[in-house]
């Protein structure tokens, strides 16, 4: 990491006119000094944004008078070094003596150090693939913007035609981090392919092993005399059979035997254990203490969350063929007696709710992972990160955060975390070790702070609280305060202070204007993006044409306060991720009835928001889902009318 620092460089452009003698370098040194004066301020000026807002550092040009003299100002910002040092250069010029025109330029590194860990990568300078100023952004046409990416077609995946909801993402440090708005789904009871006597424990052996391939017909048997126990029966090549997508993550696994004793109730189950692709067996022994009974009965063991004491499963592991089952049963009587097993069933319960993509390739995603096992069966609503881990707000009303390790080559839930008040996650967002996690409508406090400087062992107790009493939508932290998109339709945006994090407390609120009636979702706050002082605030449609989605708040006072009468986006169209650099802001709308595009708005002066331009990302659909930006690059996600979960990359060439 670069240590800000600064670099001092001066060029003087004049030419000393011997015929004006002495006077004319007393007077030309006298105006360098006050130059060079001005220059350091104006580079200051830039430093102290940069501590402010590292967003407000951006190329800048303007005047400033002094007693006769007029100085233009002129700050360059660039090229990029990194996702956390901007190269500023401030320039000052001024007109000499005898015509000339005089500069004094100094350079410094102004450094990121709050995004470091966690955080914006995005660079808010708007510019070219070469690092140089751009207007192309505000122009679509010329623009590379990408086919958009099914997610399901993404190589390692390879599920082009399945449903893939996503619902939100983050960009950190060249990674993607999807979360999908899937729920638990379970696969037919398939059988295997393959069954063997393998003696590897007990002493009787199996007779006629494929028996157990498939329900009616003969059984695999095995004949006990007193207290034996038999070898395993080997059943394996389920995964030939399954259609579970690459990319999905296991919730549990369930195996069904349908077994008979012959003679009595002797019999009893000595082992039942999965069986992995390496032949190892998973670290549960699910046999049942109880005797088997008399007849044909179906018994199940494990189920749909139950990982067999081993977490390393995943969709391609199962469907190797060397999955499966070992099954062992034991005589308890001093008789001789036969078991017999008419089949073995295994059921997959699994979802589609995380994905970690590489963008090495910033306009080719590669697929790094699944999230192999996870405790969660709901969806995923809301994701954050710090580089090493995920925080994921979930559908579930027990666990509504899930931490997940990211820093492995395979993503994998360490740790998850639970609320009181029987409300589902809906935000959350990740500052300086503290995890801010907002729920939907709660019998609790809705806004919570979870310390996650260890996220191995996170308190029990959170760190502070804040009950709003309506559903938050979205979350922004800034400094000491937190923006708060919410439900309430009296006070859509709330500010809280966070300079006391173990009590949040309230600073003030904005009640958006238009028809946000008790009863629906008509105007509610729903995204949230800030710019030093400035809150840019995203809303549903609000059943009028006239009344914006896009509303800019001045945060500066206690009470956020409107600038301008905002922005309308369009019919039934909702805001749902807003990204601003510079003087641009991208904002992406969708509709369950109308699909979605990307807008771009000059936001340069709020008073006076212009049209805006378009870039269309799937025909159909519900539209925009998420938006990130990294670099000088916009990740645009969307989801059609099929659920299918769509990419569009985005810069300028």
């Amino acid at each position: 990491m670069l240590i800000a620092m600064a670099l001092l460089t001066s060029a003087l452009a004049a030419t000393v006119l011997l015929s004006a003698g002495n006077r004319s370098l007393a007077v030309d040194a006298q105006v360098d000094s006050e130059g060079l004066t001005v220059a350091e301020k104006f580079l200051e000026s830039a430093q102290a944004a940069a501590r402010k807002d590292f967003r407000l550092v951006n190329p800048t040009t303007t005047l400033e008078t002094i007693g006769p003299l007029t100085y233009t100002k002129k700050l360059e910002v660039g090229p990029m070094s990194d996702f956390f040092t901007k190269t500023v250069t401030t320039t000052v010029s001024w007109p000499g003596t005898y015509g000339r025109t005089q500069h004094i330029s100094l350079t410094s590194l102004v450094t990121n150090f709050e995004n470091v860990i966690g955080g914006d990568t995005c660079y808010s300078p708007l510019v070219n693939s070469q690092g140089a100023p751009s207007a192309k952004w505000e122009t679509p046409s010329q623009l590379q913007v990408t086919p958009p990416i099914t997610l399901g077609s993404v190589s390692g995946i390879d599920d082009p035609s399945g449903a893939y909801p996503i619902s939100d993402m983050e960009v950190y440090q060249q990674k993607m981090y999807i979360a999908v708005g899937s729920s638990a789904q379970n696969t037919s009871m398939t059988m295997g392919t393959a069954a063997i006597n393998k003696n590897t424990t007990g002493t009787a052996a199996w007779s006629g092993a494929t028996g157990a391939l498939a329900s009616g017909g003969s059984s695999a048997t095995v004949s006990l005399t007193g207290n034996a126990t038999s070898n395993y029966l080997w059943v394996t090549g389920f995964g030939t059979n399954f259609s579970i997508p690459n990319g999905a993550t296991i919730l549990g696994i369930q195996v069904d035997v349908m077994r008979s004793p012959s003679n009595s109730s002797a019999i009893v189950d000595n082992g039942v254990r999965l069986i992995k692709a390496d032949g190892t067996l998973a670290a549960d022994n699910k046999a049942k203490t109880t005797t088997w009974g008399s007849g044909n009965t179906q018994v199940t063991y494990g189920g749909p969350a139950d990982f067999w004491g081993d977490l390393s499963w995943s969709a391609a592991a199962i469907k190797n063929s060397g999955f499966g089952v070992a099954f062992s049963a034991k005589n308890t009587s001093s008789q001789t007696r036969t078991a017999n097993v008419d089949y073995i069933g295994v059921t997959i319960t699994y979802t589609k709710q995380f994905y970690a993509l590489n963008l090495a390739t910033p306009t080719n995603p590669s697929f790094v992972g699944p999230l192999a096992t996870s405790t969660i069966s709901q969806a995923f609503n809301a994701i954050a990160s710090d580089g090493k881990y995920a925080y994921v707000a979930t559908a579930s009303t027990t666990k509504q955060l899930a931490v997940i390790s990211v820093s492995g080559s395979q993503p994998s839930e360490v740790k998850d975390f639970g609320l009181s008040g029987g409300a589902v996650g809906n935000a959350v967002f990740y500052k300086d070790g503290y995890l801010y996690l907002g729920l939907a409508n709660s019998s609790g406090p809705e806004f919570t702070i979870i310390d996650v400087h260890n996220p191995l062992n996170i308190p029990a107790t959170p760190t502070g609280t804040y009950e709003v009493g309506a559903g938050i939508n979205s979350i922004f932290v800034r400094g000491n305060y937190a923006y708060l998109a919410t439900d309430n339709n009296t006070q859509e945006y709330i500010v809280l202070s966070l300079a006391d994090l173990l009590h949040p407390q309230f600073v003030g609120a904005y009640n958006a204007p238009g028809n946000n009636t008790t009863g629906n979702t008509w105007g509610l706050g729903k995204s949230l993006y800030t710019v030093g002082d400035t809150l840019y605030a995203g809303r549903n449609w609000t059943n009028s044409g006239s009344t914006p989605q896009l509303v800019v708040l001045d945060t500066s006072a206690a009470t956020p306060a409107a600038v301008g009468s905002g922005k309308t986006l369009g019919t039934n169209m909702s805001l749902r991720g807003i990204v601003v650099r510079d003087y641009l802001a991208f904002l992406l709308t969708g509709s369950d009835t109308q699909g979605g595009n990307l807008q771009i708005a000059n936001v340069r002066d709020p008073l006076n928001i212009p049209a805006t331009a378009s870039i269309p990302l799937q025909s159909g659909g519900k539209g925009g889902a998420a938006l990130d930006c990294e670099g000088n690059y916009l990740y645009a996600a969307s989801t059609d009318a099929a659920n299918k979960g769509y990419l569009t990359v985005i810069t300028a060439i």
